[in-house]
């Protein structure tokens, strides 16, 4: 299985989603934006990365949220 690394979801939030794509490549990170749509919202979705493991994928998960101030998840995925 892969473990991915995904910020908050905010319904419809192009602009605040780039910002944090633009901070997170100054960063250093590869992140990636799309958009999803539940509840008949559409969300827009930073993803940062695949790891190994849940456990580095949490570290990096709180790496980010410390240098961010935002919330982030693991998602994982076969």
């Amino acid at each position: 299985s892969r473990q991915l690394l995904s910020t908050a979801r905010r319904p419809g939030n192009q602009s605040s989603a780039q910002n944090l794509v633009k901070t997170l490549k100054s960063k250093g990170y590869e992140p990636y934006i799309f958009s999803k749509t539940m509840d008949r919202k559409k969300y827009t979705v930073v993803q940062v990365g695949s790891y190994r493991s849940i456990e580095e994928a949490r570290k990096v998960k709180e790496k980010i949220e410390n240098e961010t101030g935002g919330t982030c998840r693991v998602v994982i995925r076969e």
